[in-house]
């Protein structure tokens, strides 16, 4: 974990995007809103309709229960390209709340072939018990 310029928390994790998955990004120990959450590619994305990644953030309330969609939350996708160590934001909008006991995970959907290292960033603040 580290500290944003906002002063708020914000945690980091290694993703490799090569096939569809889900990938568990932040797990709330307490009610926690989530500010941004943005995907950092370690190499480029070239343009293309046909090989890309679509992301969006999903939930799931419990362990061992699926993540699901969270309303509100769309799905954002690579198609456009992405500049080496260039970022994509991903949709927090509304901020997304985990309670405690909730994880956020990365839902990940591969079209095409397309293998990437990145990072995924999450600014986040705790805001209950």
């Amino acid at each position: 974990m580290s500290i944003n310029y906002n002063n708020r928390p914000q945690v980091s994790k290694a993703v490799a995007l090569s096939a569809d998955k889900k990938i568990p990004l932040l797990h709330a120990h307490k009610k926690l809103r989530v500010h941004a959450a943005k995907l950092m590619s370690a190499g480029a994305i070239a343009a293309s309709g046909t090989n890309y990644a679509a992301l969006k953030l999903q939930k799931s309330s419990a362990s061992g229960v699926a993540p699901a969609d969270i309303a509100g939350s769309s799905v954002v996708d690579t198609q456009a390209g992405v500049a080496a160590y260039g970022h994509v934001a991903l949709d927090v909008s509304p901020s997304i709340e985990l309670e405690a006991g909730e994880t956020l995970y990365l839902d990940v959907d591969i079209n095409g072939t397309l293998t990437l290292d990145a990072h995924v960033d999450v600014d986040y603040e705790v805001v209950g018990n």
